[in-house]
């Protein structure tokens, strides 16, 4: 057994087999001895061979040294310890590498390659304690990004769900409202030819009594007393009657951009920019005059209007595909309508009226040398109705001319036409006429009256009390009887029902100094408003009625 010598330790360590202090270390099992164990540890037949040496800094260094080579199997040749390293490749190796894979390198002990790798492993230790909370740190933002793309993920698929679920009421809804739409049509056309039905009854029932009483009664006394007047009877004349067109159900192509566009669709955030949001359904920019008068044509889907002196036809993108120059100076207003056919009615001169084919043919449609077309609607059932004004502005009234320009009906002299025209008539700029699906005629101008197609007065709006706050442009009729009205006072679209009853007032948005003018309704049953500021804008007026 051998001893060393070395310097003393600084401070008091305690003996690793009693409580006494420690003065000598084994560097073979590395126990701390007190001098009475130390000599029992190298008596004993188990450790009597091992180095035992002083108890200083340098031992427990040389201690660990040799423990640590001891530990160390080569990763390369099993069963073989490392006892040296190789300073040029910086690694330990056993003796079975050195020559192999190490000749000629430098060859240095364990404690030699630690001290020559150890200030390069702080200088690395260094560097990475510098970067490691950065990456600690990005890898916190990868792992936030994670959570924040899967919970997109699910709020976007909760988003679609919703959005499609609502799509699904609203096509409910919008099945709901054309159901809804074709009943009250039902309702009241129906009640409208039950009126007709329950007149012609009378009639027929009045013919009858007469036809059985001339053939049964005393023919002296009958012929003393029976009225000969046939009109007493019967009227002069079958009644003609108004059947409204039947109503049609008509579906678009299901194609890829509005189903898309109703789907919605996805975008990366910064894409995508905000929409404004606006009740219109559309807005078509026409120029920046007043458009006077508004008409719809069904068959190519295209608008006829009258602006800035002359009659346009234009598409939904406000495209102009046709011109006419129209020479009228004064009556101006609603100098345009399309028939039931598609043909294109229009006031030409001062007493005439032109008609342009969908061929494109044009030709004189009414002329009369007396009466000036003060204003035109189109009729449901085929050819138009004229409000005239005589040459002289002393009396005025209505024509019904059929498709052909024939005159199938004319009234004039009538106290309803003088009541209207004389007692309200204030601007010829603001006289316009509407059928109604029940055969009224309604009139406006400083106010709006309503008659029975017999021109009997059925009532006014505003009632009269009002009136100063009314100022009337153009007005129109639907399939459902609701009487739209454009004021230009209050900027407001006022809706009535058939019987002069106020239902809504709708106001456009973008209408700050400008106003509603001119009025049509389209395939889609939308109503189409042509304002002083040079734009149609079309609204969707049947759903603001469903939410009352």
């Amino acid at each position: 057994m051998a001893e060393s010598q070395d310097d003393q330790m600084q401070s008091v360590v305690t003996c690793d087999t009693c409580d006494e202090t420690a003065e000598h270390l084994c560097i073979t099992c590395q126990d701390r001895l007190c001098p009475r164990c130390k000599e029992v540890h190298s008596r004993s037949k188990a450790s009597f061979d091992h180095e035992v040496v002083l108890l200083s800094s340098s031992s427990i260094s040389q201690a660990h040294e040799e423990r640590f080579s001891s530990q160390q199997v080569c990763s390369k040749h099993a069963g073989y310890r490392i006892s040296i390293c190789c300073g040029d490749c910086e690694i330990p190796i056993c003796e079975k590498c050195l020559l192999p894979d190490h000749n000629g390198h430098r060859v240095i002990s364990i404690p030699d390659l630690i001290k020559q790798k150890k200030p390069k492993l702080e200088a690395k230790y260094l560097a990475i304690s510098s970067q490691l909370p950065q990456y600690e740190e990005k890898l916190a933002e990868i792992k936030e990004r994670s959570y924040m793309v899967a919970k997109n993920g699910d709020d976007l698929e909760e988003k679609i769900e919703k959005h499609f679920r609502t799509i699904k009421s609203q096509i409910e809804n919008q099945k709901s409202r054309l159901i809804k739409d074709v009943r009250k049509n039902k309702t009241v056309v129906m009640d409208n030819l039950k009126s007709h039905e329950e007149k012609f009854e009378e009639y027929i029932n009045e013919m009858k009594t007469f036809v059985w009483e001339f053939k049964t009664n005393g023919k002296d006394r009958f012929i003393l007393f029976g009225n000969c007047d046939v009109g007493a009877t019967m009227p002069n004349g079958i009644p003609k009657i108004q059947f409204p067109e039947l109503l049609q159900y008509k579906t678009e192509s299901r194609d890829a951009v509005p189903l898309n566009s109703l789907c919605g669709r996805l975008f990366e955030g910064n894409i995508l920019q905000r929409e404004n949001n606006t009740k219109t359904l559309q807005d078509i920019y026409v120029g920046n005059n007043d458009i006077k008068s508004l008409a719809y044509r069904y068959q190519d889907d295209t608008f006829w209007l009258y602006t800035d002196g002359n009659i346009f036809q234009i598409d939904r993108k406000g495209s102009v595909l046709h011109k006419i120059v129209a020479h009228i100076q004064t009556l101006n207003n609603k100098p345009v309508v399309v028939s039931r056919s598609g043909t294109v009615i229009y006031r030409q001169k001062q007493f005439t009226l032109n008609e342009k084919k969908y061929c494109g043919f044009v030709k004189e449609y009414f002329t009369t040398s007396y009466s000036a077309p003060l204003c035109l609607w189109a009729r449901k059932e085929g050819g138009v109705i004229v409000g005239f004004l005589d040459k002289d502005e002393s009396d005025g009234g209505f024509f019904w001319l059929t498709e052909d320009a024939v005159i199938e009906k004319r009234i004039r002299n009538d106290s309803a036409w003088n009541d209207v025209y004389k007692k309200n008539f204030v601007s010829r700029t603001r006289a316009y006429v509407a059928e109604n699906v029940n055969g009224d005629i309604c009139f406006s101008n400083r106010s709006v009256e309503v008659y029975d197609s017999n021109l009997q007065h059925r009532f006014s709006y505003p009632d009269g009390t009002d009136v100063e706050n009314f100022l009337p442009q153009d007005i129109c009729t639907d399939d459902f009887g609701h009487i739209l009205i454009a004021d230009q006072r209050s900027r407001l679209i006022h809706i009535l029902n058939k019987d002069g009853d106020l239902l809504k007032m709708v106001k456009l948005p973008g209408l700050n100094t400008s106003y509603p003018i001119s009025l049509t309704i389209d395939i889609n049953r939308c109503l189409c408003v042509g304002c002083s500021d040079g734009k149609i804008r079309i609204i969707d007026y049947l759903t603001i009625l469903d939410n009352l």
